[in-house]
């Protein structure tokens, strides 16, 4: 009995071992929303505070895929910070702007362009597809100040910013 009791035991840790999670684990969802993050800051140190922060935000929103930069079709969040100074010192005040777009991926737009024009009119858009690749939304741009020890807080307030005024109308099909 002893010994069955560790053979059960045994074949179990390997099964999550080898797997990596139990047999009931749901499926991850495919992320909805695709989204560039570019930071611009002169300070090497804030410039990676801010981007490994704000990602580390979109990444916990779960429906958010980080893409590289020049993806068309997705979000884009520029980002640009200054530290400020006095006399040549810094004051310990930091300025972030930040700028909310989308793009659209021009090959999906033709596609959806056709479909809606198909019954009403001809169409020919099988041209300079490039043309549409410059369309976006208004774009929305927010300055903040703050003291440098509050970066974090921040951080997190532009990704509940661009969640909130961005994507979840998307999610509600706004």
């Amino acid at each position: 009995m002893r010994n069955m009791t560790i053979y059960v035991t045994l074949v179990l840790l390997c099964t999550i071992t080898f797997t990596g999670q139990s047999a009931d684990a749901p499926e991850k969802p495919k992320p909805k929303f695709r989204v560039e993050v570019s930071v611009g800051c002169n300070d090497k140190n804030t410039k990676a505070f801010i981007e490994s922060h704000t990602k580390r935000e979109l990444r916990s929103l779960q429906d958010v895929e980080i893409v590289g930069i020049g993806i068309a079709g997705g979000y884009k969040l520029s980002i640009v910070a200054i530290e400020l100074q006095s006399s040549g010192r810094k004051t310990g005040a930091i300025a972030v702007s930040y700028v909310f777009t989308r793009t659209f991926d021009p090959f999906s737009l033709r596609d959806k362009i056709k479909k809606l024009a198909k019954d009403n009119f001809p169409l020919q858009l099988d041209g300079e597809v490039t043309d549409l690749m410059w369309l976006h939304e208004d774009p929305m741009h927010v300055l903040e100040v703050g003291l440098t020890n509050d970066l974090d807080k921040i951080c997190k307030g532009i990704v509940v910013d661009f969640d909130t005024k961005r994507l979840e109308p998307a999610r509600n099909g706004k």
